[in-house]
């Protein structure tokens, strides 16, 4: 009976050490599993933040391009006003000088200026 017994235990010591080893290698799986899950997870997160990075400073580059462009605006602006200006100027002097002109036609009587 001892014999028995004894061979009872160590089955169940035998049956309880393979579950044992069957569930640490069920956990080693599991474990390298997600170990292959955080290294994707990992270069997912690098390649996201080279690709932030690269569209910062594409974005930095369009500030720049923005304000070159917004200063070249301001400075058209700037010169279509004061082309109108002059363009006005130059306008109120023709006419000043075309009247006067007409005038002096008229003064001389060779009747090129008067209505007939």
């Amino acid at each position: 009976m001892v014999n028995n017994s004894t061979e009872s235990r160590l089955e169940r010591i035998e049956r309880v050490l393979d579950a044992l080893a069957s569930n640490l290698a069920n956990e080693v799986d599991a474990r390298l599993a997600l170990r292959e899950d955080i290294e994707i997870i990992y270069q997912i997160a690098k390649h996201s933040a080279e690709t932030a990075d690269r569209t910062t400073e594409a974005i930095d580059r369009m500030v720049e391009s923005q304000q070159a462009l917004q200063s070249s605006v301001d400075s058209l602006s700037r010169s279509v006003a004061q082309l109108v200006e002059n363009a006005e100027s130059d306008r109120k002097e023709t006419r000043r000088i075309w009247e006067y002109l007409e005038s002096q036609q008229r003064h001389q009587g060779n009747g090129h200026g008067k209505k007939q």
